[in-house]
């Protein structure tokens, strides 16, 4: 398993094609490239972390399809990313679901800044999720202990200066 990739290294680098490779990485639209991917990085991570627990940690709210939601939380565990990268191509392409629509309204959404964000989102939104709605629960049973309750009477604290601290 490794004598082919030793093969490809030492065909593309040890035969003087050094050059090539730096002004390849140099180039103009490689610098546009690795830019669009850290923004795109830069806007999914933190994305993951607002949505990823978003209410579903939190017993106390109601929800209907709660357990449903939580095992979709998974899906990005258990799909091959070639897989999930032919879904976005057969939604966003230009021949795709949304492609028409897409062009029409000149948005770039593949090979872009949000196509890279919604990969990152994507493949980010588990690992978020399952450290933050543990937490998330946690706190709602901790906010309905009776002691909590007093002293927040007693300091007269609404939930909303609870979230500030």
């Amino acid at each position: 398993m490794v004598l082919p990739l030793v093969v490809v290294f030492a065909q593309a680098f040890f035969q003087g094609r050094w050059g090539v490779f730096l002004r390849a990485v140099r180039s103009g639209s490689a610098v546009r490239d690795k830019a669009d991917v850290v923004r795109g990085g830069d806007f999914g991570r933190p994305q993951s972390g607002i949505w990823s627990g978003r209410g579903l940690g939190d017993r106390q709210v109601r929800l209907r399809g709660k357990t449903f939601l939580i095992s979709l939380i998974d899906l990005p565990f258990s799909v091959s990313p070639v897989i999930s990268g032919l879904v976005f191509v057969l939604l966003f392409g230009a021949q795709g679901y949304l492609g028409p629509w897409l062009q029409s309204h000149n948005i770039h959404v593949l090979f872009a800044v949000p196509g890279i964000a919604l990969a990152t989102i994507f493949v980010t939104f588990p690992f978020v999720a399952r450290a933050l709605i543990p937490l998330m629960q946690e706190q709602a049973r901790w906010r309905r202990r009776p002691r909590f309750r007093s002293v927040r009477r007693a300091c007269n604290l609404l939930p909303c200066h609870l979230a500030e601290h």
